[in-house]
């Protein structure tokens, strides 16, 4: 009991520390990996797009609002355009998050039990899934520290969460749900709703002057309103979104489902029968009503987006890590006991990702020497042109210039599926009408693909114009017959 005493006298300064510590390791085991997720290497590309000095959409189109690009493309100019600044930035990210989590939990929560929030949102984000640098965790951050700092009696910090919270949106267009919430809040507290409005105007009216500026007003408009517009359409119920988001999280990825639904049907049975504890849990949520809103807000805007990719769930996890524990702590049992329980599951999930997060930072020469992308983009030559199927991190690696500026690679090879977007991105003339058919009749001199190869390309059009230069991991390089080596 001496040692949870003292854990619950901890400084806000060995928080920090022992956070940081819990977060690398708990995330460099991944850096072996050299894609993940082909979204976090589309990012990396935007990002890299900014590092060589263009705005978002300008040279390179992706379907994300500007900020998680320009926030890759400055930590590129900060510390060079790698996968090891991306993989970095992601795990920054995690980290302010969890201390703000722990800031926020520390209204309702000991110091203690602060902690043990964030070392559960920590363990949340340690899965595979949850590994690459995506928007989510921008927004995330975003939407955290506006929880901490906003207080509807006070007009600089209700400014600054309305600058955080368009942050958030121009980062994650779902976002816009979590707006709503505050806009919702500041109305019936009948207060500050129009300072909220000029806080989240600034960053809109920054980014319109800086494309206006550059002749690309139409397409920052394009990109932070219609393009969502345009992605709405291709939509899937809310019934098979939840059965995508279940078979995702619990049977493809490292979460035990049968945990979660005891825990869940444990604490609804502790909530009918015991008064105290309603009494505690109610009391504690009307203190965090605010936090519980916006928690719903992310799942509705998950349900109604019209589809579902794991990695959406990462803007619940610290919401989700709060609930878990608020209701652990209220739980009527032995104090000792259910933390050591608490921890013990915690470790068992942290030591060893860390043990493999330590060997990959002795052997991270290796690993970057190994990486089977990189090393196939050295038998590239230069200036000329690649099609990059999946994979197209390889891009990161090569300064010839893309065949096609929509970033994703299977946006152009889906002219049915995404016939509305891509109407409009030859009206912003991204690109020309069947521009992956012209691409292929053009016949690029290389091209790249792992598990694309026999959905987007015709194995006589290969076996006639390309000869395999080089497979690794699965992944095929190909290059043009007629060109001398």
């Amino acid at each position: 009991m001496k040692v949870f005493n003292k854990l619950n006298n901890i400084q806000s300064s060995y928080v920090f520390i022992l956070l940081f510590i819990f977060v690398f390791l708990t995330q460099f085991y991944s850096i072996d990996k050299e894609v993940i997720d082909w979204d976090e290497s589309t990012f990396i590309i935007m990002g890299k797009s900014y590092y060589n000095g263009n705005l978002p959409y300008i040279e390179l189109w992706d379907g994300k609002p500007p900020v998680h690009h320009i926030l890759l493309g400055i930590s590129f100019k900060l510390f060079g355009p790698t996968l090891l600044t991306a993989r970095l930035l992601g795990d920054l990210l995690i980290f302010l998050t969890s201390f703000f989590l722990f800031l926020i939990s520390k209204k309702i929560l000991n110091k203690f039990e602060s902690l043990l929030c964030s070392l559960l949102y920590i363990t949340l984000v340690s899965f595979e899934f949850s590994q690459p640098t995506m928007t989510e965790y921008t927004s995330t951050l975003f939407i955290l520290i506006s929880l901490y700092i906003f207080d509807e009696n006070l007009n600089n910090r209700v400014l600054i969460t309305g600058v955080l919270i368009s942050l958030a949106v121009l980062t994650r267009t779902n976002t816009a749900f979590v707006a709503l919430v505050f806009i919702i809040y500041l109305i019936k507290k009948q207060k500050n709703i129009i300072t909220l409005a000029i806080g989240g105007a600034i960053p809109v009216l920054f980014f319109s002057i800086l494309y206006f500026i550059n002749g690309e007003f139409h397409r920052f408009i394009y990109a932070i309103i219609l393009t969502p517009l345009d992605n709405s359409r291709y939509r899937q119920n809310a019934f098979v979104i939840i059965k995508d988001a279940y078979k995702s999280i619990f049977f493809e990825n490292s979460f035990i489902p049968l945990f979660f639904i005891l825990f869940l049907v444990c604490s609804i049975v502790f909530y009918r029968k015991n008064k105290i504890f309603r009494v505690k849990i109610n009391q504690n949520f009307k203190s965090i009503s605010l936090f519980s809103f916006v928690f719903l807000s992310l799942v509705i805007s998950i349900l109604i987006g019209g589809r579902f990719y794991y990695h959406y769930v990462i803007q619940l996890f610290p919401f989700l890590a709060l609930f878990t524990v608020l209701i652990i702590s209220n739980i009527s049992f032995d104090f000792k006991t259910k933390y050591l329980v608490f921890l013990a599951i915690l470790l068992m999930n942290f030591i060893p990702l860390s043990i493999h997060s330590i060997n990959n930072v002795k052997n991270y020469d290796i690993i970057k020497r190994n990486y089977p992308i990189k090393n196939l983009s050295t038998l590239v030559d230069e200036n000329s042109t690649i099609l990059a199927l999946d994979n197209h991190i390889i891009y990161l690696y090569l300064e010839n210039k893309l065949l096609t500026p929509i970033v994703h690679p299977n946006v152009i090879t889906k002219p049915i599926v995404y016939k509305t977007l891509l109407d409009s991105l030859v009206k912003l003339k991204y690109i020309e009408v069947n521009q992956y058919e012209k691409i292929l009749l053009n016949k690029p001199d290389y091209i790249l693909c792992e598990k694309l190869c026999k959905e987007y390309l015709n194995q006589d059009y290969l076996d006639t114009n390309y000869q395999l230069i080089k497979k690794q991991s699965d992944i095929k390089l190909y290059k043009k017959k007629n060109i001398k080596s």
